[in-house]
């Protein structure tokens, strides 16, 4: 093709040419325009799936977050309707002996965990006791997994059988009863006194409860709040006093508590026990070695660190005023309950613990408590108290020991260790029990109790300053807690 006249005129392309050139860019052009229409059509897509799925997260997350703060506020507030300790009825379940008394020593009946073996047979004669279980507000399982634990490791093979046996315990339920999986276990009630309780092991292999466990009011020896993990939850679970056998403590008559509790004593601080076990450096986070190595040659003080297993042990707790009660592998020890009961005023060492019956006891009148830190300032703190002072605590040991002892179970001896006990449960009686916590996600689970342990260990806070000043030993020894406190069920005046 030519256009133009003469020189002037240009060739151009073949008119298929020309079409072909339009053609490849119109084309061009379309295919970008069409790519960067499906990639952006993707990008949307994309970007609205991830969206939604965020959006979903959030929402999932603030509902997570709502039931786990309508969890925390209901168990503070409104999760229990209380009832009184001779209202509460308690099913005691019909295990095969071979889960409980097929498992008794002699030794067990002996021993401080003796607990597990005497509140089984008192609840079988209680009047707290329904054989209804549809009129039931607990449901009491007899399972002697302290003994089991005793056992087993007298032959070595530790925690494998005593778990067993749990979980037997809780299959035979479920296979034989409905009530368990009516409420995922929140109105049934287990006993584990060993070292660290449900957690079901020793210190230096502390491992969470069983997650079936997790709904259950769970009794033990164990109040400890340094763990983040729940081996105790102090808004359903309950701390009670170590047995103590041996004690001549089966004569109820005013005039026998008279004299033992006004008796004069030779000793003026009394400690018996290990100090330094070879298993381990950080027994009893170095305490017990502690005041070993600042008092030992002290004649105010009595201590024995090599013949801890002396039959005397009672006897010269008996003579004591005061009776060094430090932590050992766990919190608790058995010289609390032994110092009240035998009329002795506790030192209690031990930082995060929460005592027997708390809530309805004022240790304050009755005991010192120090922090693991005020080991050195111990003869200061003590020779700073006064004998008016000494008396009033004495009188007051004479007022509330018989909580922390547990007598003949068919005695059944007012204000002692079991009926403070079945007032502890009648107060855990589910409010809604068929609404368990254990619907919730783990994620959620472990911040309601990482957000529970907080709040818990805020209220015992050990290092909160103590005063240290003759006018104030009592209340100021205990530090500041804002712990709530119940009345005193079986208050009443000291007997002298």
């Amino acid at each position: 093709m030519r256009i133009g006249r003469g020189d002037t005129q240009l060739r151009l392309p073949p008119t298929w040419q020309i079409v072909f050139y339009i053609l490849t860019v119109v084309g061009f052009i379309s295919y970008n325009l069409y790519e960067r229409t499906i990639l952006s059509r993707q990008y949307v897509k994309e970007i609205g799936t991830l969206k939604r799925q965020n959006e979903e997260h959030f929402q999932s997350t603030v509902k997570k977050m709502e039931m786990v703060n309508a969890q925390l506020q209901q168990r503070i507030n409104s999760e229990y309707a209380p009832k009184d300790a001779s209202n509460v009825k308690i099913y005691v379940y019909d295990l095969p002996p071979d889960m409980n008394f097929d498992l008794v020593t002699m030794q067990d009946k002996q021993d401080k965990f003796a607990a597990e073996i005497l509140l089984h047979q008192y609840l079988l004669t209680s009047p707290a006791r329904t054989t209804d279980p549809e009129e039931a507000d607990l449901f009491y399982v007899p399972v002697y997994y302290t003994c089991k634990v005793m056992a087993t490791i007298a032959y070595g093979s530790y925690f494998q059988q005593p778990d067993l046996l749990v979980h037997r315990a809780l299959q035979y339920i479920r296979e034989f009863y409905p009530y368990w999986d009516r409420t995922q276990g929140k109105d049934h009630v287990w006993m584990f006194l060993h070292d660290y309780g449900a957690c079901m092991s020793f210190e230096w292999d502390v491992e969470t409860p069983p997650p079936f466990l997790r709904n259950s009011i769970i009794i033990s020896l164990i109040g400890d709040l340094r763990h983040k993990i729940p081996c105790y939850s102090p808004f359903k679970d309950i701390v009670i006093p170590p047995y103590v056998y041996s004690l001549p403590l089966f004569d109820t008559s005013k005039e026998y508590y008279e004299a033992w509790f006004k008796k004069p004593r030779s000793i003026q601080v009394y400690f018996r026990g290990q100090a330094t076990p070879t298993w381990g450096e950080n027994y009893s986070h170095g305490v017990r070695k502690q005041i070993i190595q600042l008092y030992a040659d002290d004649p105010m003080f009595f201590l024995n660190s090599t013949d801890t297993e002396s039959a005397a042990f009672l006897d010269e707790m008996s003579n004591s005023v005061f009776c060094i009660c430090p932590l050992g592998f766990a919190l608790w020890s058995p010289r609390v309950a032994q110092s009240v009961a035998l009329g002795c005023i506790p030192i209690i060492i031990a930082d995060y613990i929460v005592l027997p019956f708390e809530q309805y006891t004022d240790y304050r009148k009755f005991s010192i408590k120090l922090r693991e830190s005020q080991v050195p300032q111990l003869k200061q703190i003590v020779t700073s108290i006064s004998q008016a002072q000494i008396d009033d605590m004495r009188r007051e040991l004479a007022r509330v020991f018989k909580r922390f002892v547990y007598y003949r179970p068919e005695l059944h001896v007012p204000g002692d260790a079991y009926e403070y006990i079945l007032h502890e449960l009648g107060a855990r009686v589910p409010k809604y029990p068929d609404l368990s916590f254990d619907h919730f996600q783990p994620e959620s689970t472990s911040k309601f109790h990482n957000q529970t342990q907080k709040k818990s260990t805020a209220l015992y806070d050990p290092h909160k300053e103590l005063v240290v000043d003759p006018s104030m030993v009592g209340a100021a020894l205990h530090g500041n807690r804002n712990r709530d406190s119940r009345p005193d069920p079986f208050a009443q005046p000291a007997q002298f």
